[in-house]
């Protein structure tokens, strides 16, 4: 599973913020709000291939600057298995 790499996550909160996720909520069709939480919870749906080409043109990141493998044990960590 991907999620959103740390640099991604900053450039997202930068000077660009409302023209991506603006862009990111038109082409989802989805609220600013739900945007802002899915790129906090590292939902899945913010590394779809549109999603990542918005970001990719926006803020001059390649896909492996963008998405980084998520930790296996997420839902270890989560719930303190």
């Amino acid at each position: 599973m991907m999620k959103l790499s740390t640099e991604a996550k900053i450039r997202l909160k930068g000077e660009r913020k409302n023209i991506i996720v603006g862009k990111i909520m038109s082409s989802l069709n989805l609220g600013e709000r739900t945007i802002e939480k899915m790129i906090a919870n590292d939902s899945q749906t913010v590394t779809l291939p549109i999603v990542v080409e918005i970001i990719k043109q926006e803020t001059g990141l390649t896909d492996a600057e963008i998405l980084e493998k998520k930790s296996e044990n997420t839902l270890h960590k989560k719930y303190n298995f």
